[in-house]
């Protein structure tokens, strides 16, 4: 089995945070996204945004993670999910919340 790389990148221009994970979201994985997003949680930014464009896969353990995240931080906006991780956000509800944004 061919494992893809995982990455974070992160941002700040102005009073918006971004947080840019690349590869497979997953159970191993979601806790090292889970201290970026806190990361840009105890600072003083307006927008924490969660790029969602490179996620090639997400588990449900992801997905527990940024509804929780929403719950902790009505300043996170997730964007450019992938077609897969769309339609696995919306099967779980999340793309209904104002979170979400293509």
């Amino acid at each position: 089995m061919l494992l893809r790389e995982f990455t974070i990148r992160t941002e700040r221009e102005g009073d918006t945070h971004t947080v840019a994970p690349s590869g497979e979201l997953e159970i191993a994985t979601a806790p090292l996204l889970e201290v970026e997003i806190r990361r840009a949680e105890s600072a003083d930014d307006l927008t924490i945004v969660l790029d969602l464009g490179k996620v090639a896969f997400i588990s449900g353990a992801a997905v527990r993670l940024c509804a929780n995240a929403h719950r902790r931080s009505q300043r996170l906006l997730l964007v450019h999910p992938t077609q897969h991780v769309a339609r696995v956000l919306t099967l779980c509800g999340i793309s209904s919340r104002p979170v979400f944004a293509a």
